[in-house]
């Protein structure tokens, strides 16, 4: 999945991320980009293309990962997530 296919299933709903953390460490994350669940941005932001910028759902905060160190992506239902 590219970038922009992954962006696009983030903004329809909840994604299961699964990727290679900078230390070497695997992390499962569920995160979205639904603006009806992410806080409000304001101010400009920086595009990295390389990074991308998320709302995790379990610790309710922006995280964010490599696109080249995404090893899996799941896209989750409702039923799955609660």
């Amino acid at each position: 999945m590219n970038r922009n296919e992954l962006i696009h299933n983030l903004k329809s709903g909840s994604v299961q991320v699964t990727f290679k953390k900078i230390d070497g460490d695997m992390r499962k994350m569920l995160c979205t980009l639904q603006e009806d669940v992410i806080p409000k941005i304001t101010g400009k932001k920086k595009e990295n293309k390389d990074v991308l910028a998320v709302w995790d759902l379990g610790k309710k905060d922006w995280r964010s990962f490599r696109i080249d160190s995404v090893k899996g992506v799941k896209l989750v239902t409702e039923h799955e997530h609660k």
